[in-house]
């Protein structure tokens, strides 16, 4: 048995197979929630495992390719472990890591993973035919239509 415990976000999409794996806990929320969830606390966070790019002349690092949700994880993390490859680009935006909230720097020269692009499934083709059209009329209310395949829910 595992010593830790394994949460997962949402449950549509891709992560549908994480919950058929067996999660330990699941979090009904959208990615865009995650940084308040964890900023006060209801999601906790006690360790972060992040690939950066090597420091900037200000010693610096950059968090590259993967930031959602990483400054307030961080923030909240009892041990933060940065994975140090130059191979990764450094980005802008809310990237940028400070030195001083990393516990332990480990080096890595390896090609950030690169995930080859996959066909749309009935799920997503599905998805694509949702159609949402808004109409006002006398300017009170919206109605909202929505198509759905019952083949895909099947």
């Amino acid at each position: 048995m595992p010593a830790y415990k394994r949460t997962a976000l949402g449950g549509a999409g891709a992560g549908r197979r994480f919950f058929a794996g067996g999660a330990d806990n699941v979090v009904p929320a959208n990615i865009s929630d995650v940084p308040g969830l964890v900023a006060s606390g209801w999601l906790p966070i006690d360790i972060v495992l992040v690939q950066v790019s090597g420091s900037d002349d200000a010693g610096r690092y950059n968090a590259g390719l993967g930031i959602e949700h990483l400054q307030a994880a961080i923030g909240r993390a009892r041990l933060v472990i940065a994975q140090v490859n130059p191979e990764l680009p450094w980005t802008y935006g809310d990237t940028v890591i400070q030195p001083g909230v990393i516990d332990i720097l480990v080096p890595a020269a390896a090609p950030p993973i690169e995930l080859p692009a996959r066909s749309a499934g009935p799920g997503e083709v599905n998805a694509g035919r949702t159609r949402v059209s808004l109409r006002s009329r006398d300017r009170a209310t919206a109605r909202a239509t929505i198509r759905v395949s019952l083949r895909a829910a099947r």
